[in-house]
């Protein structure tokens, strides 16, 4: 039987994103360790792929929180899902709504 990723190891795998969308990589850092088909998942049917997940952070930074900062609280690992449950925080810029 296959065993399942530990914990450690998904976050080592997921790290390299949060690192980027806390600004300490760049984007072919953060997306080294995922396949073609990855995406984002907002909802059951809501998601973005990797391009326009790089563009909505990059809007992110720009435009409303350029220290944008995430950090990861808890991984959970599934079969063929890698679960993360984090936290983002920054500074919005001045007169953004």
């Amino acid at each position: 039987a296959e065993e399942s990723m530990s914990k450690e190891s998904a976050q080592a795998l997921v790290q390299p994103f949060y690192d980027y969308l806390s600004g300490k990589a760049s984007a072919d850092e953060a997306f080294v360790n995922m396949t073609d088909d990855w995406r984002s998942y907002s909802s059951d049917t809501g998601f973005r792929s990797q391009e326009e997940t790089v563009g909505a952070i990059g809007g992110l930074r720009q435009h409303v929180a350029p220290d944008l900062n995430w950090a990861i609280h808890d991984v959970i690992v599934n079969d063929s899902y890698i679960v993360i449950r984090g936290e983002g925080s920054g500074t919005p810029i001045a007169g953004y709504r």
